[in-house]
């Protein structure tokens, strides 16, 4: 994320850099800021494309979604993000996995990954992601989890 040391008052006038795909940095605008992401701190490094979960200790916080600990995905980051670092969690839209299979359903699996056939063989959640769009892409819905026990 670019640098947040020119936020409030002190900050006014000085310049900032564009993210990598030439707009301003959702981070800059804080939480609610637009309708199809959040900004959450990070509990863990989280890598680009992850599905994650978000939750609450003393802070509010997000982490990877992993359907064997029962963590159920609310989102998911188009960039990596280090633990203690801002992340911009996305609510729904084009969430980048490649390959992606068209027209297959995809699942939470462990560890922030979709898989195509979920796990119910072990205790955890079984939670629908979205649908494969094209190669590169599965169009993301919150849905909700079933619990397995």
């Amino acid at each position: 994320f670019p640098s947040h040391d020119i936020v409030g008052m002190s900050g006014a006038g000085k310049p900032f850099a564009l993210n990598a795909e030439g707009n301003i940095d959702p981070s800059f605008l804080g939480i609610g800021s637009t309708d199809e992401s959040i900004v959450v701190k990070a509990s863990e490094t989280i890598e680009a494309g992850k599905y994650v979960n978000i939750y609450y200790t003393t802070e509010t916080l997000v982490r990877k979604a992993d359907a064997q600990l029962s963590r159920p995905c609310i989102g998911f980051v188009k960039e990596q993000v280090q633990a203690g670092d801002l992340a911009n969690v996305y609510l729904y839209g084009f969430s980048p996995k490649d390959p992606t299979i068209v027209g297959s359903k995809y699942y939470l699996g462990e560890s922030g990954n979709a898989v195509t056939i979920p796990d119910k063989s072990t205790a955890g959640i079984v939670q629908l992601l979205g649908m494969g769009i094209n190669e590169q892409a599965v169009y993301f819905k919150i849905y909700e989890y079933l619990k397995i026990v």
